[in-house]
């Protein structure tokens, strides 16, 4: 799991190195190759028009009220400048002290000292060369031989950013990755543990009786987006700048959050307790699904029925997919319903599995 949740990073990292190209209003670098995936366009136009209109995307900051994507973006620019640089062309667009420019295995940023009146690369060649009597004086002597070693074109092309760890200047997944490996290992890279939660919660008992439980993928699938709190209610959607009426259909009397629709809307709770365990969801205070969830979880080992885990699962998809029906298709069925689209799916998935 913690190899899915670095992988999930080098997708932000192909992202963010188009990020970096787009932002730098130049001649953009040799593109990533074509795993990346193809929303690289709308990701990179949407995150400049919000967050780094008037800057880089590599000296850009978190923000106020950040989305999803853009904290995505930034944990994955942790990998990034593990491995991308600047090719110095004209040097004009490169800031000799904040940009990485020097061509070494790690940490391009240049060391020595700054000059006043010096902010550019282009202000250290003279004549399409090296300023051999000023770069000693600016720089460590390492720095001074790699940059005396750099070739300079002569026709003045732009400056280009490029992957350092391929010979093309091409980002690939499998260098992102290990970048990605290296950073977690030196506890640079935040990367969730199996199991965890979006609340913080990181317990290993989740991960192991959710995808250990006995019901179709799509169940479980509905059940771990609870848990990490990104089900798209429509209380969360509005949240999010999506014009939706937030009244639960099921109800009419609350907004559709998720903790009111599993838990705290009468129709729910008439649901629940006509369950064969009687299912009470009101009169004991919980603050969040997950709390919820391994409450069930306490419960039904406790009295040896771990299985029923399971059917409480296809009982939320179920309700899931009630409320579903009436806001996209008119058809409001009735808690018989429920019940009968619930018994069909535990005894068809029962029957497909292996004995």
């Amino acid at each position: 799991m913690a190899q899915v949740s670095i992988v999930k990073k080098i997708t932000m990292v192909a992202i963010a190195f188009v990020a970096v190209a787009t932002a730098s209003a130049q001649e953009m670098a040799p593109a990533p190759s074509p795993d990346a995936g193809a929303a690289f366009s709308m990701t990179v136009s949407s995150a400049m028009g919000t967050y780094f209109r008037r800057s880089s995307f590599m000296h850009a900051k978190l923000g106020t009220n950040p989305s999803f994507k853009w904290r995505s973006l930034l944990e994955g620019r942790k990998v990034l400048t593990m491995g991308i640089r600047w090719r110095v062309g004209d040097g004009k667009k490169i800031d000799i002290w904040k940009d990485p420019w020097i061509p070494r295995t790690t940490n391009f940023l240049p060391r020595g000292r700054e000059a006043e009146g010096l902010c550019r690369v282009s202000q250290l060649p003279n004549n399409g060369q090296w300023r051999k009597d000023l770069i000693p004086t600016l720089f460590d002597p390492e720095d001074t031989q790699r940059i005396l070693a750099m070739p300079l074109s002569r026709y003045h092309i732009r400056d280009k950013i490029v992957w350092h760890h391929t010979n093309n200047g091409v980002y690939l997944t499998s260098l992102g990755y290990k970048s990605a490996r290296a950073l977690k290992r030196n506890g640079g890279l935040r990367c969730k543990p199996a199991g965890e939660c979006s609340d913080g919660g990181g317990d290993g008992d989740v991960r192991k009786n959710l995808w250990g439980l006995r019901i179709p993928p799509r169940v479980k699938k509905i059940i771990w987006s609870c848990l990490h709190n990104i089900l798209p209610t429509k209380d969360r959607l509005a949240r999010k700048g999506i014009l939706v009426e937030r009244h639960c259909l099921l109800c009419s009397s609350q907004n559709e959050n998720l903790l009111h629709l599993r838990l705290t809307c009468p129709f729910s709770n008439r649901l629940w307790f006509a369950t064969p365990w009687n299912i009470l969801t009101t009169g004991r205070p919980r603050h969040s699904f997950k709390e919820w969830w391994n409450f069930m979880i306490v419960q039904f080992q406790a009295c040896g029925r771990s299985e029923a885990l399971g059917e409480i699962a296809c009982i939320l998809w179920n309700l899931w997919k009630h409320m579903n029906s009436i806001q996209f298709e008119g058809i409001g069925g009735d808690m018989d319903q429920i019940w009968k689209d619930f018994n069909w799916q535990l005894t068809t998935f029962a029957e497909a599995l292996p004995t």
